[in-house]
C-alpha cells in the first residue's frame, strides 16, 4: 500500500489555506508575515485523519507568483492535488501554472474544488466550470470530481472531506510502495530543538529509514545518525516512501544544512553539473538554445542553461500534440540526482514555467547540439528501447563486484541499493531483482543480510584480514572485553590507534559482522555482553515480574548512563518494554 501526500494548488487568495483549515482543523499559515498579509508565503504542513491510526499529509503551497519556488518545493513530494479555484475570480495565472507544474511532475490523482460559491450567481458558476473544463482537458484531472464550498455552509467541507478520504484509500489499495530503493528525502525545513539537536524535515521520495540508521547529507557529503523519527508529530521507529518525515540527526549543526539538501542512505550519491534530460515544454512556449533557466528538482533550485538537440534554435510546441525533446542542462552547481527523477524548468528573466524535465543521465562532458546520435541514445533510454539482456550481463556484474572487493576488502559486499543506483539505475526495480535472481540461480553471486541491509558479493568472496588488521581486531576486542557491560565510545577508543582509518575500517567490519553492537551516539558493546545482559534481565523479570533502572544497574554492576543505553537497546530489540519507571518482558 503506497503512502499518499495531498497538496493544494491554485491562485493567491482563492481559499487554499482556509480549505485545509476546515478539512483538518489546523491553520497552516504559521509565519507572522503570513498572518499579517493574509497570504501563504512558505509551505504549510498539516494532516488529514483517515482512520484512528492512519494520517495523510497535506502540504499547503503558496499561490503568489513571487513565491512560486516555494510552491515547486512543496509540490515535488505530492501525489494527489486539490486544485482550488475561487468562483468569483475563475481560472487565474497561478491556477494555470500550479496545474501545469503538477502535470509536468507526473501527478496522477486529484480533485477540483470551487470556493466562495455564495459570492456568485449561476451564470458565473457556469462560466468558471467551462474555464476549468478547458484547462484540464486531456489531463489527469479531466474526469476529476468537482466540489463547491462556502464558509457559510460547513456541510460542503464535510462532503469534500469524506470523498477525499475514500478516494485516497482507493488509490492506496491499488498502489504498491517500494521500500527496496535507497532512502532519499529532499529537505524543506531545518531547525534545532533544545536537548535533541538538529531536525530536518521533508517528504520521503523513496525507500525507508529506521532509527539508528546512518545516512549522508548532501552536498556536505556528511555522515549522520538518525536519532529519532516523527511523522505528523508522532514518534515512529521507521518511515517510508510517500510520508512526511522529521529526522532528528546527530553529528551536524543546524547552520550546516539548507533547504534543497538531500538526505540519502547512498554514501556515494552521483552528482554532476551536466545532466542529460528529456524536456517537455508547455504549449506555445518559445525557448532558445543556451537560454538561462532555473531548474527546480525536489526542494532544490539551481541556475543553469539548456541545450536542446534540434536543427532549429527556436521551437514552438504544437497546440495539441505533446512533444518531448532530448536535451542537456548545464548547472552552476552540482546536483545529486536519481534516474528518471522529474523537475521543472523556469525562465530566469520572465519568471515563467517553460516545461518539465526527466533526468536520464549525469554526464561528464558537454555534447554538441547537432550530435543527433547522442540525442537518439537519450530518447532510447527514456523510451526503454535499450535491451537489458545485451546491456547487462553476468560478466558486467562480476567485473563490478570484483573491482569493489579489491578496493573494499573488509566489506561484506556492495549494498544492494548502492549497486542498483550506481550501475543499474535505468533498470526498474522488478528487472533489477530478476537480473540478480538469475545470477543467484547461476551460483555466480550471493546476497547476505546484516544490520537489516542486503550486501551483494561474488559467490566465492570471503573477507580476509591481513596480519596488521588481525592485530587491530584483537586490540579492539580486548578494549571492549575489559569494559564488559559498560559501553565504549568509538571516537574515544580510536585515539589509542596510530592509524585512524585502519581502526575505523576494522571497527565497521566488526559491527557489520555482528561482533560488536551499536547502542547509540557512537557507543558500542561486545555482542556477548549484550546477550548476557539480555539473559540476566529476562531472568530477573521472570522471577520478579518487572525491573527498574536502578535494579538493572545493580544487576550488571554499571553506571546509570550505561544502564539507560542497554535498557533502551533491549526495548528496541523487543526483549523488554518500558512501563512508567520500570520494564517488563515484551
Amino acid at each position: 500500500m503506497k503512502n499518499i501526500i495531498i497538496g493544494t494548488a491554485g491562485h493567491i487568495d482563492h481559499g487554499k489555506t482556509t480549505l485545509i483549515k476546515y478539512l483538518t482543523g489546523k491553520d497552516t499559515d504559521t509565519l507572522p508575515e503570513e498572518k499579517k498579509r493574509g497570504i501563504t508565503i512558505d509551505l504549510g504542513f498539516s494532516f488529514l485523519d483517515i482512520s484512528e491510526n492512519k494520517k495523510v499529509g497535506i502540504i499547503d503551497v503558496p499561490g503568489h507568483e513571487k513565491f512560486i519556488k516555494n510552491m515547486v518545493a512543496g509540490i515535488s513530494g505530492i501525489n494527489y492535488i486539490i486544485l482550488v479555484v475561487a468562483l468569483d475570480d475563475g481560472v487565474m495565472p497561478q491556477t494555470k501554472e500550479h496545474f501545469n507544474i503538477g502535470k509536468l511532475l507526473g501527478i496522477k490523482h486529484g480533485v477540483i474544488v470551487l470556493t466562495k460559491k455564495d459570492l456568485v450567481d449561476e451564470e458565473q458558476n457556469k462560466k468558471v466550470r467551462e474555464e476549468i473544463k478547458n484547462l484540464v482537458k486531456n489531463s489527469f484531472l479531466e474526469d476529476a470530481k468537482i466540489f463547491e464550498t462556502s464558509q457559510k455552509d460547513k456541510t460542503s467541507y464535510e462532503e469534500l472531506k469524506n470523498f477525499i478520504i475514500k478516494d485516497v484509500e482507493n488509490i492506496q489499495e491499488k498502489s504498491e510502495k517500494n521500500v527496496d530503493d535507497e532512502f532519499k528525502m529532499y529537505i524543506d525545513r531545518v531547525f534545532s530543538v533544545n536537548g535533541f539537536g538538529t531536525v530536518v524535515t521533508g517528504t520521503v521520495v523513496q525507500g525507508e529509514i529506521k532509527v539508528d540508521d546512518f545516512v549522508n547529507i548532501y552536498p556536505l557529503d556528511k555522515k549522520v545518525r538518525v536519532k529519532g523519527i516523527e511523522n505528523h508529530g508522532v514518534k515512529v521507529s521507521c518511515i517510508q516512501e510517500g510520508q512526511r518525515c522529521a529526522l532528528n540527526v546527530s553529528g551536524i549543526e543546524k547552520n550546516e544544512v539548507k533547504r534543497g539538501s538531500v538526505v540519502s542512505s547512498n554514501f556515494e550519491f552521483k552528482h554532476s553539473q551536466i545532466i542529460d534530460v528529456v524536456f517537455e515544454p508547455l504549449k506555445n512556449i518559445q525557448i532558445k538554445n543556451n537560454q538561462k533557466i532555473k531548474v527546480h528538482i525536489g526542494t532544490k533550485e539551481v541556475n543553469g542553461k539548456i541545450r536542446i538537440f534540434m536543427n532549429d534554435l527556436i521551437f514552438i510546441k504544437d497546440e495539441d500534440e505533446i512533444k518531448k525533446y532530448p536535451a542537456q542542462i548545464y548547472l552552476e552547481e552540482d546536483m545529486y540526482l536519481s534516474y528518471k527523477e522529474m523537475g521543472i524548468v523556469r525562465d530566469i528573466s520572465k519568471m515563467e514555467t517553460l516545461g518539465g524535465i526527466t533526468i536520464l543521465n549525469l554526464s561528464l562532458e558537454k555534447i554538441k547540439k547537432n550530435n543527433f546520435e547522442y540525442a537518439q541514445k537519450i530518447m532510447d533510454i527514456y523510451n526503454g528501447y535499450e535491451k537489458i539482456e545485451t546491456k547487462y550481463t553476468t560478466t558486467y556484474l562480476k567485473d563490478i563486484l570484483k573491482d569493489f572487493h579489491e578496493k573494499n576488502h573488509l566489506k561484506k559486499g556492495i549494498l544492494k541499493a548502492e549497486l542498483k543506483n550506481r550501475y543499474f539505475n535505468d533498470l526498474s526495480n522488478k528487472d533489477f531483482k530478476l537480473f540478480l535472481n538469475d545470477n543467484l540461480e547461476k551460483d555466480e553471486i550471493k546476497i547476505d543480510v546484516a544490520l537489516e541491509k542486503e550486501y551483494v558479493s561474488l559467490k566465492e568472496y570471503k573477507i580476509k584480514l591481513t596480519k596488521d588488521e588481525k592485530e587491530i581486531k584483537e586490540k579492539i576486542f580486548k578494549i571492549y572485553k575489559e569494559s564488559r557491560f559498560i559501553p565504549r565510545k568509538e571516537s574515544i577508543i580510536e585515539k589509542d590507534f596510530s592509524n585512524i582509518k585502519n581502526f575505523r575500517d576494522i571497527h565497521e567490519y566488526l559491527t557489520v559482522e555482528g561482533m560488536i553492537i551499536f547502542l547509540e551516539d557512537d557507543f558500542y558493546i561486545l555482542k556477548g555482553f549484550l546477550k548476557e545482559a539480555e539473559k540476566l534481565v529476562s531472568e530477573y523479570i521472570s522471577k520478579n515480574e518487572k525491573i527498574t533502572l536502578y535494579e538493572i544497574r545493580e544487576l550488571l554492576g554499571i553506571d546509570r548512563n550505561s544502564a539507560i543505553m542497554i535498557s533502551e537497546k533491549l526495548d528496541r530489540l523487543k526483549i523488554t518494554k518500558r512501563k512508567e519507571d520500570y520494564r517488563v518482558l515484551y
